[in-house]
């Protein structure tokens, strides 16, 4: 778990938190007064000398939190009211950005690729099983009592972004490791039978054809100044790997298509030679054959827990020839073995 000081949010999420008291009807603080409030210097941004200008460190954001959940009423889920004054504008260039894509899919590389510059509490990937699209979120700090609101709350933005695709829309199911606290979170437009708790991960799933969707605001010219602007933010506050990012998606491409990632066919696509794609990997400290090897296991993770797939089978696809060797790989990254990780606990719908 990384500390909660250590991550980034968005300066501007304090305006979550005016619309929010507003639309409770108390009185509005200032700007000013909301980053006092939450022990932040107005004039310099941040206590934190590391803190870069425009955004807040995980404590700051977790003192927004606490102050939104203590004016929640305790009728309906605290995550659902602060939702309905968390636009996807809020999330700034990242938010116009994935609106103005082209498609679903071109929509979700951006989240994906840009999402730890306003969400940094979560990893987030995509894997495709059985022709359903799974968007898993992995915690990477600790918000402590405030966990189960920041999960739903994170879920619950990314899943606005369907609502700019061209309609047909589906519903797509919002699964929750954790128990409601209290009262079931409700999503407007989502049946309560698709809203999942005590499960084994955190994720949003709708179907495969969703992501040739096209977006119905999207905007070419858009597309590339906001590009240009969260790619100076990436530069500013963490490093990047453009390259590294590329090549990712064409072995998930290959890995949901089930066909194998040669170095010299994924080069091929790029355009380059097998040389230079290694030794553009290497400089951002990444190797193909690395990549491959993560991509596959993480496909595998998927397989195990969302099909009935034999463990052979899925060891063969994730590119090992025997059981024993995929079980060993698998236990590196996961700490438990195969058959342990595909255990199954029960899943509680929301009513």
């Amino acid at each position: 778990m990384i500390p909660l000081r250590a991550l980034m949010f968005p300066i501007q999420y304090q305006e979550v938190g005016e619309a929010f008291m507003r639309a409770k009807g108390l009185s509005s603080p200032t700007a000013a007064e909301w980053l006092a409030t939450l022990g932040i210097d107005p004039t310099r941004g941040s206590d934190a000398p590391d803190v870069p200008p425009g955004f807040v460190h995980g404590e700051h954001f977790a003192a927004l939190l606490r102050i939104l959940s203590q004016h929640c009423s305790d009728d309906r889920a605290h995550s659902e009211q602060i939702l309905e004054c968390f636009p996807v504008s809020a999330h700034g260039p990242l938010g116009l950005l994935a609106i103005v894509a082209t498609n679903m899919r071109e929509c979700i590389d951006y989240a994906i690729q840009f999402g730890p510059l306003v969400m940094p509490a979560f990893g987030l990937r995509m894997e495709i099983i059985d022709h359903q699209v799974h968007l898993i979120f992995e915690r990477r700090t600790d918000f402590g009592a405030f966990n189960n609101l920041i999960t739903e709350i994170t879920l619950g933005c990314y899943g606005q972004f369907k609502n700019y695709a061209d309609t047909p829309r589906p519903d797509g199911d919002y699964y929750f490791r954790h128990q409601p606290d209290g009262v079931p979170m409700y999503i407007p437009g989502t049946p309560p039978r698709c809203i999942h708790y005590g499960c084994r991960e955190d994720k949003l799933v709708f179907p495969e054809e969703f992501l040739d969707r096209p977006l119905i605001m999207t905007s070419r010219g858009s597309r590339n100044a906001l590009e240009s602007v969260l790619k100076e933010q990436v530069a500013v506050l963490a490093p990047q790997q453009p390259f590294t990012h590329k090549v990712r998606q064409l072995i998930q491409r290959d890995v949901h298509a089930g066909l194998p990632s040669e170095l010299a066919s994924v080069a091929q696509r790029l355009e380059l030679s097998s040389r230079t794609l290694s030794r553009r990997l290497q400089e951002e400290h990444n190797t193909f054959a690395q990549l491959n090897a993560q991509i596959r296991i993480e496909h595998a993770k998927a397989q195990l827990l969302h099909t009935n797939k034999p463990v052979s089978q899925i060891a063969v696809e994730a590119g090992f020839n025997e059981v024993g060797s995929f079980s060993r790989a698998f236990k590196r990254v996961y700490d438990k073995t195969p058959s342990e990780m595909r255990a199954s606990p029960q899943t509680i719908q929301a009513s």
